[in-house]
């Protein structure tokens, strides 16, 4: 059990030979946005990682992690537990990560001391993505706004749904959409992400300015080394601070010495 200090400190693990050598060759299948059940179905699909342009201009960009020891039940907290302070996203990336917020109308929602359930909510991040400093806004939705229904996804073997958009300006650009399917192993999890960058923008043309191959595979490298990172750190950071959050503690500010004159 390590505790949020430890993890800040700790580099992340390098990109797995497997995904470097995906990343060599990485042509993946198209899959549209309104056909993401088929992510549950095939299991060729499941395990792809790499990106591809689409005919209507998105980047999809895929990436699949094995998740050992990792619950849905650790997801849930996580995903409201994060927002909270910059500390806790960062000891998820620590080269990466830099500050999160949620949003002033989630309040509620998120300041609660145990778990609620789910309820839509938007958060404000800071990264580095490819080297280069972004300011997003993400949103997450239930999986029934990705045309996804729970049960049918159950039934499957996906026992956790992670659906977001992505975009800019605290949301009044959303450009991105993602979906993470999580399916139950015998070890832990299995995530299965698909990102359709730019589907969310209204013409071809943006999309083309926006988004570039490079821009892609940075997103994949990006997103495959967070679900690497979060494989190793997510089951300690649950045994240290869930399933609530009554056992995080901010560490007092050290009070600033009396200067005293010299007599």
């Amino acid at each position: 059990m390590d505790s949020i200090e430890e993890w800040k400190g700790r580099p992340s693990a390098e990109l797995p030979l497997e995904i470097v050598g995906a990343l060599a060759n990485p042509h993946i299948t198209l899959v549209g946005e309104g056909q993401a059940d088929e992510l549950a179905e095939d299991a060729a699909l499941a395990q792809e990682t790499g990106y591809r342009l689409d005919e209507d201009g998105v980047w999809q960009v895929a990436i699949s992690c094995s998740l050992p020891g990792v619950t849905p039940d650790m997801l849930r907290w996580f995903i409201w537990w994060c927002p909270k302070a910059d500390e806790r996203y960062s000891a998820l990336y620590p080269e990466s990560h830099e500050t999160i917020q949620f949003r002033e109308a989630d309040a509620a929602y998120f300041e609660r001391p145990e778990r609620p359930h789910f309820e839509n909510n938007m958060v404000y991040v800071t990264e580095r993505v490819g080297g280069e400093g972004t300011a997003s806004t993400i949103r997450f939705v239930k999986p029934e706004e990705c045309a996804l229904d729970p049960k049918k996804l159950h039934a499957k073997g996906v026992s956790y749904a992670l659906c977001a958009e992505i975009g800019t300006n605290h949301g009044a650009l959303m450009r991105t959409r993602f979906i993470g399917l999580f399916h139950t192993t015998g070890e832990g999890l299995h995530l299965t992400g698909r990102f359709w960058l730019g589907s969310m923008l209204p013409w071809k043309w943006m999309r083309k300015r926006m988004f570039t191959e490079d821009s892609a595979r940075a997103v994949c490298e990006h997103a495959s080394i967070e679900a690497q990172n979060l494989a190793e750190r997510l089951p300690s950071l649950y045994e240290a601070y869930g399933p609530g959050d009554a056992r995080y503690k901010v560490a007092a500010k050290p009070k600033k010495q009396k200067k005293h004159r010299k007599r």
